[in-house]
């Protein structure tokens, strides 16, 4: 008879309040007195015994059961949602990627082409480098500047030695 009433309370379901302290506990925003507090009438209580209660009953093997799941739960639901995050976030990176391009490549107006330009260049890590157009030139300004250039270059450096044809000897 003994047997019989110590396997009824091993295989006692949890109460409704044990069940609310368990998930209180697993929730993790409160101690474990001020959930036995919401939980159960504790009006009557002095706070040593409350705390003592709070303490037998968060030990109890139901409602450890019942924190421990649903943790696991809370645990579950915010990876989920983290994942959730992390695909809308890659989602969002590649619309405006996509649309950078198409505006590169297709612009309504050439202030919005530049701005995509950059915009795509700093995406990608290019942004440590900027180009700057001060002024407006042709195509015969430019090869003269190269010309300069080119010239000013051939007077810093040592004289090479030619033949009759024109080409350096070695």
């Amino acid at each position: 008879m003994k047997e019989e009433r110590e396997i009824k309370k091993r295989n006692r379901k949890p109460t409704a309040k044990m069940i609310k302290l368990g998930k209180l506990l697993a929730e993790g925003k409160r101690s474990i007195v001020e959930c036995y507090r919401l939980t159960y009438d504790t009006s009557n209580m002095s706070d040593s015994v409350a705390r003592n209660e709070a303490s037998v009953m968060a030990n109890h093997p139901s409602v450890t059961m019942i924190v421990e799941e649903e943790k696991r739960r809370i645990s579950n639901i915010t990876e989920r949602v983290e994942k959730r995050k992390e695909i809308q976030i890659t989602n969002d990176r590649e619309r405006v990627l996509e649309r950078l391009r198409l505006w590169m490549d297709n612009p309504p107006n050439d202030a919005l082409q530049l701005r995509a330009t950059e915009a795509l260049m700093k995406a990608v890590g290019l942004n440590g480098s900027s180009v700057e157009i001060t002024e407006n030139k042709n195509s015969k300004d430019i090869a003269e500047s190269i010309s300069q250039i080119l010239l000013s270059i051939e007077e810093k450096s040592e004289p090479i030695e030619r033949n009759e044809e024109g080409g350096a000897v070695h």
